[in-house]
């Protein structure tokens, strides 16, 4: 062929039929395979140089019947069944970042019903169309979260949006200060319409702390800001944990310049679960010592049927907030008993101190907030859920019963 492009193989009536090679020097490929009338016809393979190379069914030099096209120059490949040169019927893509697909075709495009499995093991089992998740289908992530329902253009049918406290109605939320009085939080995903979205499994964390007044210009330590537009200084949400038995009226509590520093040793033979029955998470800091502190120990449960439910929590040995300048004036020399002392907090009928001038509602009483967060990760569907807060009021312990409660030690008892 005068283009550099020749045949070698069997001839019929002078044209290209049966067993032969050919290369195509304008395209850059090679077959070898059926012929007939000098088209690819039959079974037969075909190369590109560099680019792919396809075995399988051929009509009128189409990809068409069953074949595979491994594609390596960008790592894609494709088992399966052809229709006029496009994936069509039942077939395997596997793409180049590794994830899987296996289910109907339609015209190069995922139609019908499929699983796909991502490379970091998230797995969707349902319906397509146009390719995208469309129709009754089942999503689970490699961590656990999961969702069946109705899909439309890739995302579920009034998909989650935020998160929402359920709270009975006409009734403030109150919280008192000390082991005892326990308390749970039940934290609810919903759509836009104000529906529970059932799913399984969306990790949401609790945030706690003294909630402060946006009109006070003062700043205080450890003071965090937040998307709702007031600012909040954080304080511990503790959990009890159902694997182990405490026996104490309070905790003895270090006290240090630094609230961070703040810590609570709790001494026990054996590790703690990580996962306690209370659906809560914490964190364990070695197999002997478990330190208890606003940044180490996480509240955090995973969703199920579309609710987070936090058991057991409590709030005890607060630390009473102090303003950045206060931290910066000279401190007096003081003597400490012991190392087991608690922070200062003014008694009922005393005046309030400075520092709780923007908290305080009466005299043992401050106002905190709690903060829901999806953290999820990676975010599903490639979106977290809008964060949710819910106002509340901490009743603290009176000066006398914190002095009394500070002389308490710890014992636990693991159960067998």
């Amino acid at each position: 062929m005068k283009d550099g492009s020749f045949y070698e193989g069997e001839f019929n009536d002078g044209e290209m039929t049966g067993k032969g090679y050919k290369y195509d020097k304008k395209r850059e490929t090679e077959y070898t395979g059926d012929f007939v009338e000098g088209h690819y016809q039959g079974k037969g393979v075909l190369r590109c140089r560099n680019k792919y190379i396809y075995e399988g069914d051929f009509d009128e030099n189409m990809k068409h019947g069953y074949g595979e096209l491994n594609e390596f120059k960008i790592n894609q490949n494709y088992k399966g069944q052809w229709y006029l040169n496009k994936r069509h019927g039942q077939g395997s893509q596997k793409y180049s970042d590794g994830s899987v697909y296996t289910g109907d075709w339609i015209r190069d495009k995922r139609q019908g019903h499929g699983e796909l499995e991502y490379s970091n093991g998230n797995v969707y089992d349902g319906q397509w169309r146009n390719d995208l998740m469309n129709g009754h289908g089942f999503y689970k992530t490699f961590d656990g979260y999961s969702y069946e329902g109705i899909f439309e253009n890739g995302l579920p049918v009034k998909i989650a949006t935020k998160l929402h406290f359920e709270l009975p109605e006409d009734k403030k939320f109150e919280i008192y200060e000390g082991f005892s009085n326990q308390f749970k939080i039940i934290v609810k995903s919903f759509n836009e319409e104000n529906e529970l979205f059932i799913e399984e499994n969306r990790t949401i964390q609790l945030l706690f702390g003294f909630k402060t007044d946006i009109a006070d210009t003062n700043k205080y330590e450890n003071e965090v800001g937040t998307e709702f537009g007031f600012s909040y200084v954080p304080i511990q949400l503790l959990a009890f944990n159902e694997s182990t038995k405490f026996k104490f009226d309070s905790y003895l509590v270090e006290e240090n310049e630094n609230l961070n520093d703040t810590f609570i040793d709790v001494k026990n033979s054996g590790e703690m679960n990580q996962t306690d029955q209370s659906g809560c998470k914490t964190v364990p800091q070695g197999e002997d010592i478990v330190s208890v502190g606003s940044k180490i120990f996480e509240q955090i449960a995973n969703t199920q049927n579309g609710e987070a439910l936090f058991n057991n929590l409590y709030v005890d040995s607060v630390q009473i907030p102090k303003k950045i300048e206060e931290l910066r004036e000279p401190k007096t020399k003081t003597t400490r008993k012991s190392s087991s002392n608690l922070p200062k907090v003014p008694s009922i009928g005393n005046k309030l101190s400075p520092d709780l001038t923007k908290f305080h509602i009466n005299e043992n009483s401050m106002n905190c907030v709690i903060i829901a967060e999806d953290i999820s990760n990676p975010p599903i569907f490639g979106k977290r859920l809008r964060s949710s807060y819910l106002d509340c009021v901490l009743y603290l312990k009176q000066l006398e019963t914190r002095k009394s409660s500070s002389r308490n030690s710890i014992s636990i008892e693991t159960k067998s």
